[in-house]
């Protein structure tokens, strides 16, 4: 099986979340080594909306780690962003936390792909 999905890194679901509230919540915390490879955030409200996500080594919201700040997404379509090779994507350490908020509560929808190590290296 390739490595490759339409150009970008292949990985599997690791989350998907549309958090309630329109404050940063938890969306991810790593166990192992993860590389996250692709995010897709799509917009369920029907109005401009915008997000926050962040790369917390902590587990507290820290603006200064931000991946995304305000980043817009539309109605017409979802935010996607994915790593474009092997190793290129965002790598987390084990208990490392991406973190996300939505402007609105239940406005927004968060997947994240990745891929996680196994084995002893």
């Amino acid at each position: 099986m390739s490595d490759w999905l339409y150009g970008q890194v292949a990985g599997s679901l690791l989350v998907r979340t549309a958090p309630s509230v329109s404050t940063p919540v938890t969306a991810f915390v790593a166990s192992t080594r993860t590389e996250i490879t692709r995010i897709r955030v799509t917009n369920i409200s029907g109005a401009t909306r915008t997000f926050r996500m962040s790369h917390q080594d902590s587990g507290a919201f820290d603006a200064n780690s931000s991946i995304y700040y305000d980043q817009q997404v539309l109605t017409t379509g979802p935010f996607d962003w994915g790593a474009e090779s092997p190793n290129a994507g965002i790598s987390l350490s084990a208990g490392d936390t991406i973190m996300v908020r939505s402007d609105l509560t239940s406005g927004l929808a968060f997947l994240i792909y990745g891929v996680v190590q196994t084995g002893g290296r």
